[in-house]
């Protein structure tokens, strides 16, 4: 039966009992009234069984499906998976596919030799194999592996034979150091012979080993000295200095240094890359460090120059000291100036200039001189020196031969480049003989006498009521206040003196007692050659006494004008 039907025929059945319910009749009169008849009651409940056995067999059919579903989705999940399967499997053997092309193999980059050179060295039975591109290569490789074998073996001969010989070098080298000793034994007992003779052998010797450990541009400088020293006699003596372990372990350092970097050329390279990278953050501690030896030049009866190297700036610097003290006179004014404006108080070297531009002359021990650069090997940039350095060239013109007035001076000597060392030793002994007559003239500035010849009635000073050093003093100058009474008119001189002198004239400024400054008389004193002028046989060494006297002259002149 139809379950729809069915349905239908009890809907029926039950919207006509309660239609007749609700009426409140039926057919039969017998029933109790609200009873329903026995012939509904029938009729419903078969329906009701049937419809329940529908929707049971409805239940089992829906649960078939349902199985029949999973069942068959199942088949296709599994169906899938062997699809994915297949996809990786495929995605993997493609992608070895690519390895495979893509793999490079030694052979491709091996250092092996061309086709043309296998088929000109190869023997016969290794080209009779090469039929086609792949055994070409094959017989290549087999030749080449034999050819690499050949030469394994006679390197392997080669090395034995060093070996061997490095140990007769060896053995040759105990030898020699044997005789070494023995050799050392013997110098040591003829040092009284050679004091005898004046034959410094022993000394000379120890020199020679300690020069081996100088800096580059110190060894330079050494070469140069002991060359000068050794064909002019007695004009110079060359000593080295410092402390010769450290000396030692600084030259193994650099050694390492070099071993560990070829393209490094200088010894101080190293440093200097170190400061520059840490050492304006270190202050000076390492810009102004200086190497462990230091080159001593001393010129007889005048003074001593030590030299000394700083790697961290890779600059030479030197400082002075004279033999015999000079009152009143700093030694540093010995070196200062030499040649125009070179006061060693800024770096040469231009590398440095955004790391250390001025130079401690105290940690530094000395003043970088652009001459003494010159005479290490150094080829820095050096400026012509500024308008108004100099206050007149009448002593560098009596140095270089020129005549007074003469505008041709060698560019080299003002800048300092090719400087030579005789050169040198010449203006340092000019400048020692002028230095040592300024000290003796401004000591007895205070007595009243100049002791300067044939220039009477000048030669007496009156006596000084001050002589004061000033307060602002500087490396490069001297400054004092003199005050004296020079014909019943008080006077007070300040008074300039230049690290540079004889080069650059003291500068006076005078002031009589109305506080009147006497520009004439000052101009008068910063001619040389006019003051020179004024007196017979006058020493241009003597500059500066030779000013005291012009300028008792040149307030003689302004009483004279001022009385009229």
């Amino acid at each position: 039966m139809d379950p729809l039907n069915l349905s239908n025929q009890l809907r029926q059945t039950v919207s006509t009992l309660v239609t007749r319910a609700e009426q409140g009749s039926f057919s039969d009169a017998s029933h109790e009234e609200g009873i329903v008849p026995a012939s509904f009651n029938n009729a419903a409940t078969a329906l009701f069984l049937e419809l329940t056995e529908l929707n049971r067999s409805l239940h089992l059919h829906s649960k078939a499906v349902k199985q029949d579903t999973h069942d068959a989705k199942q088949t296709m999940d599994r169906a899938q998976l062997e699809l994915q399967n297949l996809n990786y499997e495929r995605l993997y053997l493609q992608r070895e596919i690519e390895k495979c092309d893509e793999l490079e193999t030694i052979y491709q980059d091996i250092d092996r030799m061309t086709d043309e050179e296998f088929m000109r060295r190869a023997p016969p039975e290794y080209i009779a194999a090469a039929t086609d591109e792949h055994n070409m290569l094959l017989s290549q490789l087999r030749f080449e592996m034999s050819e690499r074998l050949r030469l394994q073996t006679a390197e392997k001969e080669l090395e034995g034979q060093r070996n061997q010989l490095t140990a007769e070098m060896k053995e040759k080298a105990a030898e020699l150091e044997s005789i070494d000793k023995e050799l050392e034994q013997l110098l040591k007992y003829t040092v009284p012979l050679q004091d005898k003779l004046k034959l410094p052998v022993t000394a000379q010797h120890t020199t020679n080993e300690l020069a081996a450990l100088l800096p580059r541009p110190l060894f330079v400088l050494y070469q140069t000295a002991y060359g000068f020293s050794t064909a002019f006699e007695g004009t110079i003596s060359v000593s080295i200095e410092g402390d010769h372990n450290a000396a030692l372990e600084f030259f193994e350092q650099s050694t390492e240094r070099k071993n560990d970097d070829p393209m490094e050329t200088d010894a101080g390279d190293d440093d200097k890359e170190e400061y520059q990278t840490h050492g304006h953050h270190k202050g000076n501690e390492v810009a102004f460090e200086r190497h462990p030896l230091k080159l001593v030049v001393s010129i007889p009866s005048t003074a001593k120059l030590m030299c000394s190297y700083l790697p961290g700036m890779d600059i030479v610097v030197a400082s002075s000291e004279l033999l015999e003290p000079i009152e009143l006179v700093r030694p540093s004014f010995l070196l200062a100036a030499l040649f125009p404006a070179d006061f060693g108080l800024t770096c040469p070297n231009p590398s440095n200039e955004h790391f250390q531009r001025d130079i401690d002359v105290q940690k530094a021990g000395g003043s970088a001189y652009n001459w003494l650069q010159a005479l290490c090997g150094y080829e820095f940039p050096v400026a012509a020196p500024p308008s108004g350095a100099i206050s007149t060239k009448w002593y560098f013109e009596s140095r270089m031969g020129k005549e007074k007035g003469s505008q041709e001076i060698d560019p080299s000597f003002t800048t300092g480049r090719g400087t030579y060392l005789a050169h040198v030793i010449e203006l340092v002994r000019a400048r020692h003989a002028a230095l040592k007559e300024f000290g003796s003239v401004l000591s007895s500035l205070k007595t009243g006498m100049l002791a300067l010849p044939d220039v009477d009635p000048f030669n007496k000073f009156p006596t000084l009521s001050k002589f004061d050093e000033k307060q602002d003093q500087t490396a490069d100058q001297l400054s004092y206040m003199v005050g004296f009474v020079w014909k019943g008119i008080q006077y007070e001189v300040s008074l300039a003196i230049s690290a540079g002198y004889p080069d650059e004239i003291p500068r006076f400024q005078i002031v009589d007692s109305t506080g009147l400054r006497l520009d004439v008389v000052e101009k008068i004193l910063e001619n040389p050659l006019q003051i020179i002028g004024q007196f017979e046989n006058a020493e241009k060494k003597s500059i500066f006494g030779y000013q005291l006297l012009a300028l008792l002259k040149g307030l003689d002149h302004q009483q004279q004008k001022s009385s009229l």
